[in-house]
């Protein structure tokens, strides 16, 4: 598919899910179930095995497959800002979700484990609640 909104020289931000953009699941905001990305599966991802033929995603450079869907084209004071977008990419959305579906509120216990998704986890639940 070509490209069209994303240029050479942009700063970019990507999900970890793949979507299509064009699909019933990418078009009511669900592209984390994404029906095109994955065929025969809803959803697609870079690296799981069974969720595409896309491989691994924290890498320096990546094909990126519905470039002008996953592509997150970023302002232009991003390299400014870079350590603050790359934290938006995976692993801390990820904890921070997991403290929201759980409904973490004050006064609650939380356990963790030391991987970079539950230490994440931990501290979205320390600064949403201080």
């Amino acid at each position: 598919m070509a490209v069209d909104l994303v240029e050479v020289g942009d700063m970019v931000c990507l999900p970890f899910d793949i979507g299509c953009g064009f699909c019933r699941n990418c078009e009511r905001k669900l592209s984390g179930f994404c029906l095109t990305a994955n065929p025969g599966n809803a959803g697609a991802v870079y690296g799981y095995s069974g969720m595409g033929p896309y491989a691994g995603g924290q890498a320096e450079l990546l094909r990126v497959p519905y470039g002008d869907f996953n592509c997150l084209v970023l302002p232009e004071n991003a390299q400014v800002k870079e350590d603050d977008y790359v934290m938006l990419a995976d692993i801390f959305p990820t904890g921070y979700h997991a403290t929201e579906l759980a409904g973490v509120e004050p006064g609650d216990s939380v356990v963790y484990s030391a991987g970079p998704v539950g230490l994440m986890a931990a501290y979205s639940a320390i600064k949403a609640y201080n």
